[in-house]
């Protein structure tokens, strides 16, 4: 029963997919952090869901590129994109910690963020269009159906490293490995503030131990979500995990220098940060594909 009660914490905490309500108590809450990987699966499958739809159903590019970009607002409500905000407008002062700390507590948000988030927005739909246009205007097109005549001599045919519709399926689980590594992060980084409701998930006491039942559980997905990637394609895969690697050692240096530890929002700012150039990667291997 703790188990299940952990899951719908989660559920509740971070998508709007409605779960039943109950009071909270201190294993479930700690036990809740493993399953907040399950949102970026159910984020993933409608991904792809929907990507096997627009297969069927002939639908310009760019409604498909909305859709799939909504999709992961609709199942949780944005959550993050408030973090990431936040962080960036913290991240805009150079001054100390404290400061920063206090920035990014309060409510409201500053042009800075504003003009950030535009580009980001605009940086993602913009990578998700590529990345759908080339799977449904040349994924067809294989290097290996047919030889090229050049001169009246044919050339033997190209095996490609990957397929575009491979780094489809790689990008959908994108949103499972920025959750878990924002996961693994909540029950081992130095929290700044220990009296918020992310360090009460991170299952920690007051001296700070980690929370080793769910620091293995987390590593056991994580095993289990990279050989799942790099079992669809070796290359897209290790192009979006060296991707999201890279991106989660700017995330550490960026919380042990600009905030000394860890807060809240900052997993928000990660996890933004993480999809975004996991979605720019795929997007430019589908270019050059």
């Amino acid at each position: 029963m703790t188990i299940i009660k952990a899951f719908c914490i989660a559920l509740s905490t971070y998508s709007r997919i409605p779960m039943p309500k109950f009071e909270w108590k201190g294993r479930e809450i700690k036990l809740a952090v493993i399953f907040f990987p399950i949102i970026g699966v159910i984020v993933g499958l409608a991904e792809y869901l929907l990507y096997m739809l627009f297969k069927i159903v002939d639908l310009p590019v760019f409604p498909m590129t909305v859709m799939c970009c909504g999709i992961p607002v609709l199942i949780t409500r944005g959550i993050h994109l408030n973090g990431y905000m936040h962080t960036l407008d913290a991240l805009s002062f150079k001054g100390s910690h404290e400061k920063k700390l206090e920035i990014m507590r309060d409510l409201h948000v500053g042009g800075y963020s504003v003009i950030r988030m535009f580009l980001f927005v605009g940086g993602f739909v913009s990578a998700v269009y590529l990345l759908l246009y080339y799977s449904f205007d040349h994924s067809l097109i294989s290097y290996m159906q047919s030889d090229f005549l050049i001169g009246g001599s044919a050339i033997p045919p190209t095996v490609a490293p990957y397929t575009i519709e491979e780094i489809v399926y790689v990008w959908a689980m994108s949103f499972v490995l920025s959750r878990l590594m924002s996961a693994i992060s909540i029950v081992t980084f130095p929290f700044t503030d220990k009296s918020g409701q992310m360090y009460a998930f991170s299952g920690r006491d007051e001296s700070g131990k980690i929370n080793k039942t769910a620091f293995i559980c987390l590593v056991v997905e994580e095993i289990i979500v990279l050989a799942a990637m790099l079992f669809i394609n070796p290359v897209a895969g290790g192009v979006l995990i060296a991707t999201s690697l890279l991106a989660f050692i700017f995330y550490w240096i960026s919380c042990k220098k600009g905030f000394g530890g860890f807060t809240g929002d900052l997993t928000g700012w990660f996890l933004c940060l993480s999809e975004f150039w996991m979605t720019i990667a795929a997007a430019v291997l589908a270019i050059i594909m």
